[in-house]
């Protein structure tokens, strides 16, 4: 089973030197609910992320995610 790593979104955020309103004016987003997205307060839908990993650069979807043990 693979979850949504919330903290490697902010990672390659940061990475990238953006702030989350950059990236969320990057991606038709608020700035905000790009921190609501890195805290793991609401769900992030295919679509953001999709959106994230052009705008992050990052065409494989696996580096938001981490292998979660049963």
């Amino acid at each position: 089973m693979f979850i949504f790593d919330f903290g490697r979104l902010r990672t390659l955020r940061r990475k990238r030197k953006l702030t989350q309103r950059e990236l969320g004016n990057l991606i038709g987003y608020s700035g905000p609910n790009i921190g609501r997205w890195e805290n793991g307060e609401v769900a992030i839908t295919a679509d953001a992320l999709a959106r994230i990993s052009t705008a992050l650069g990052e065409t494989n979807f696996q580096e938001f995610f981490v292998r979660r043990a049963m």
